[in-house]
């Protein structure tokens, strides 16, 4: 990730106890960046791994998803679990696309665009 700064890599999930709901994480992630922008002064600091850029942006700008949105950046064979029984929460999945948004990488065995129209409603 080091070429796209505009892509950034937490350790915060690996300090968790124990296993830790995507979900969950992404919406830590969230409240990290919102942190971010109400207090850029502590942005380096606190939380090294956000672009320096989130200084620049207002609280109004974040909660704008035209403007900014925070993606989950999987493989087509995660995509793909989505449809295992009990693996995930329907609520969990709900929430990763509609408030923020994938971004799926296709890998050997897999086929994400043909998951798609497969599920598409």
């Amino acid at each position: 990730v080091r070429d796209y700064p505009f892509v950034k890599c937490s350790k915060w999930e690996i300090h968790q106890e124990g296993w830790t709901r995507t979900r969950q994480v992404l919406e830590e992630h969230l409240s990290q960046i919102n942190y971010a922008v109400k207090n850029p002064q502590d942005v380096c600091e606190k939380y090294p791994h956000l672009p320096k850029s989130l200084k620049t942006l207002s609280s109004a700008q974040v909660s704008e998803p035209h403007t900014f949105r925070l993606f989950f950046i999987c493989g087509g064979d995660l995509l793909e679990s989505f449809s295992v029984p009990n693996l995930w929460k329907d609520e969990d999945i709900e929430s990763i696309v509609k408030n923020f948004g994938l971004i799926v990488i296709t890998r050997e065995g897999s086929n994400p665009k043909q998951y798609i129209e497969k599920h598409l409603y």
